[in-house]
């Protein structure tokens, strides 16, 4: 009996850390800085790593989580 209330207790340890993960989403826009014109096609690339995305038609990006983050 007691080794069942273990099992159960790391069964539930073992998946606590599965739902304490946040869902990061890095959004915004790519602007020109003279006009203020969107800028389409902009690679933005994570500083010190080959993880990036690259803006749409509007300059705007969306990215999901980054594996380094």
């Amino acid at each position: 009996m007691k080794n069942s209330y273990v099992f159960v207790l790391f069964f539930c340890l073992m998946f606590s850390g599965v739902y304490a993960q946040e869902n990061i989403i890095v959004t915004g826009t790519v602007l020109d800085t003279k006009t203020g014109i969107p800028v389409p096609s902009a690679n933005i690339i994570e500083k010190g790593t080959s993880n990036g995305t690259m803006t749409d038609f509007d300059g705007e990006s969306r990215a999901s989580p980054f594996p380094d983050l």
